[in-house]
């Protein structure tokens, strides 16, 4: 038998080598792109890595529970991620801010050595995207990894000691703000057509300065009615409502403002366990979900949006608690919703513009019925729409 060719014997060594280093530095296509991201973003901030020197293996799995990711400090670097909730988001108009948020928790752990952080800022946000583990007030791990607070987010996980940020300090004063509020409903009567009936999904009545609507199924309602103001202008949406009764403590109230098909609605509720969400239709789970000492449970609550240019400020009895960017805004209903099985009553409804404003006002009720707005864990948010419409002039019941 010949001897192998110094040739021969060289083609074996590189094809073994190739085999081996996929045991050593293996990436999944599609997570290439943000773990290239995540090593420019570091470089910025003066961390070098190599993984392909160091070794790291990330690729997809089915995770178990509510996983969505996980980091194994082994030899090579192993990180793992969902395939279902990376499928679930694809597609969403915020897809990229979750995605990059995922793999650079998962890269903290690895490459940065950073464990969980669950410390807040001043505004009720997660002072960092290393917030996981055990449960803090029973609160999901949504961070608002949008916008503005998205550099202070990726300045922090490569470097702790990150000072807080000027938007968490906030404290907005618009006292010298003019405006006219252009409705305002007290449900004296009903003049201004809202729905009103017995349904297999829904019972509602306006008796005594209360609209009361209750839901019949485990189904979220919202209803919501035209009044001709335009959400992409400045206004003031305000409302006064409480939650009666309900099936489950973490059952939400609260108010919506957008289009009539629920393509781009944006959300703020409460709940009796003093949390308030912060979303929009078109998004994979809340922008932002915090608790609040000033929510009253079970009590009525006054719940108020202000829009000034391309920035939301959010009011809870009278007290500002968080503020957003506006996000592609469009249509013009104003409304509310509640989740299934559970009862509110609403004492008076108000929209404030500013004095240049024209008064607009028109009255086409509409209801939607729809899936509780997100679903924890790694579902997608799902959604049925059954429509109601009644033509009527809305009255304008300034008092």
């Amino acid at each position: 038998m010949k001897p192998l060719s110094s040739l021969l014997i060289f083609l074996l060594f590189l094809l073994y080598a190739c085999n081996g280093n996929k045991d050593f530095y293996s990436v999944a296509p599609e997570l290439q792109p943000y773990l290239k991201t995540f090593l420019e973003e570091g470089q910025k901030r003066g961390h070098h890595f190599d993984p392909k020197k160091t070794g790291l293996i990330m690729k997809f799995a089915h995770l178990s529970g509510s996983q969505i990711g996980l980091c194994y400090h082994r030899e090579p670097l192993l990180i793992e991620i969902d395939s279902a909730y990376w499928q679930n988001i694809s597609g969403k108009k915020n897809e990229e801010e979750l995605k990059i948020n995922l793999v650079f928790h998962e890269l903290g752990h690895g490459l940065l050595n950073r464990t969980h952080d669950n410390s807040v800022l001043p505004s009720g946000d997660w002072k960092t995207i290393m917030c996981g583990g055990e449960k803090v007030d029973s609160r999901n791990w949504n961070v608002n990894f949008y916008g503005f607070r998205q550099k202070y987010y990726i300045d922090e996980l490569f470097d702790p000691r990150t000072p807080v940020p000027d938007w968490a300090l906030e404290q907005p004063d618009f006292s010298t703000l003019k405006s006219k509020t252009v409705f305002q409903d007290d449900f004296f009567d009903n003049d201004n057509k809202w729905v009103v009936g017995d349904t297999n999904l829904y019972k509602s009545s306006i008796y005594k300065g209360e609209y009361k609507f209750q839901t019949k199924t485990g189904r979220a309602i919202m209803p919501i009615t035209n009044l001709g103001i335009d959400v992409r202008d400045d206004f003031l949406y305000e409302a006064k409502i409480k939650m009666i009764k309900t099936d489950f403590p973490e059952a939400k109230f609260g108010i919506v403002f957008g289009t009539k098909d629920n393509a781009n609605t944006n959300y703020f509720l409460i709940d009796n366990k003093k949390g308030f969400y912060i979303g929009n239709s078109g998004y994979f789970g809340w922008f932002a979900e915090c608790i609040s000492e000033y929510i009253k449970p079970m009590l009525f609550n006054t719940i108020s949006v202000r829009k000034i240019k391309d920035r939301l400020y959010f009011y809870i009895n009278g007290k500002f608690v968080y503020q957003n960017e506006v996000v592609d805004p469009e249509g013009d209903y104003f409304g509310f919703q509640l989740s299934g099985n559970s009862l509110i009553a609403i004492d008076q409804v108000k929209i404030c513009l500013p004095l240049e404003e024209k008064e607009k006002t028109s009255g086409k009720v509409e209801h939607l019925i729809l899936e509780d707005s997100i679903v924890p864990g790694k579902k997608e948010r799902q959604m049925s729409i059954v429509k109601d419409s009644i033509d009527g002039t809305s009255k304008n019941n300034t008092k």
